[in-house]
C-alpha cells in the first residue's frame, strides 16, 4: 500500500524525491487502525507541513481503496470458481446417485419415474429410502450451490475461474457432507 502510494506522492510532495527512505518516513508518521469493531479505519499522518500530511493521507487512503478493490475482485473470481467446481461435483454426484437409486429399485422391482425424478414410496426398514433421502438431500445442495454460485457471479461480473485440483481436493475433502458421499458411494 505504502510503495503505490509514494508512487502517487512524488509530483506533488518534491521532498519525497530526495529522501533516501522515503518508505521508513512514511511508516514512522503515519498511524492506521480499526475504530472499535466496525469497518471503519482511522489514519493519522503527521508532518510540519499539513497540506503534505493532507496529501499524504489522500495518497495512503487511494492506494489502500485499490488494494482492497483488487483484493475483493480476486477473492470472489477465486469464490465464483470454487462454487462452479462444487456445482459441478454435486451434479456429478446426483447423477450417480440417481443411477444407484435406479440400479437397487430395478433390482427391487421398484418402478421409478423418469431420469429426472424419483418418485417412488419406500417403507421405513427399505435400504432404497436412505439412498432416495441422500439423493433428496444432493439435489437440494445443489439448487442451493447454483444460487451461491449465481449471486458470486454478480458480486464479481466475472466468468469461471479455475483453481489448482489440489486446493479444490483440500476444500471438499474438509467437508462432512462430501465425505459421507463419498463413503455412501463407495459402499
Amino acid at each position: 500500500i505504502l510503495s503505490p502510494a509514494l508512487q502517487d506522492l512524488g509530483g506533488t510532495v518534491p521532498k519525497i524525491n530526495k529522501m533516501e527512505d522515503p518508505i521508513a518516513w512514511l511508516g514512522k508518521g503515519i498511524q492506521a487502525g480499526v475504530v472499535g469493531a466496525s469497518d471503519f479505519v482511522s489514519i493519522r499522518f503527521t508532518d510540519p507541513d499539513r497540506e503534505t500530511a493532507e496529501n499524504v493521507l489522500e495518497a495512503v487512503v487511494q492506494s489502500y481503496l485499490k488494494y482492497h478493490r483488487r483484493y475483493e475482485r480476486s477473492y470472489n473470481q477465486v469464490l465464483v470458481g470454487m462454487l462452479q467446481d462444487e456445482k459441478d461435483r454435486r451434479e456429478k454426484t446426483l447423477v450417480e446417485l440417481r443411477n444407484r437409486v435406479r440400479d437397487l429399485a430395478r433390482k427391487a422391482g421398484v418402478a421409478l419415474g423418469g431420469p429426472e425424478t424419483v418418485r417412488v414410496t419406500f417403507d421405513a426398514s427399505s435400504p432404497l429410502k436412505a439412498v432416495h433421502e441422500l439423493l433428496i438431500q444432493t439435489e437440494v445442495d445443489l439448487e442451493i450451490a447454483k444460487a451461491e454460485l449465481e449471486v458470486a457471479r454478480r458480486q464479481s461480473g466475472n466468468p469461471k475461474q479455475e483453481i489448482p485440483d489440489y486446493e479444490l481436493e483440500r476444500l471438499t475433502e474438509s467437508q462432512p457432507m462430501a465425505l459421507g458421499l463419498k463413503q455412501e458411494i463407495a459402499e
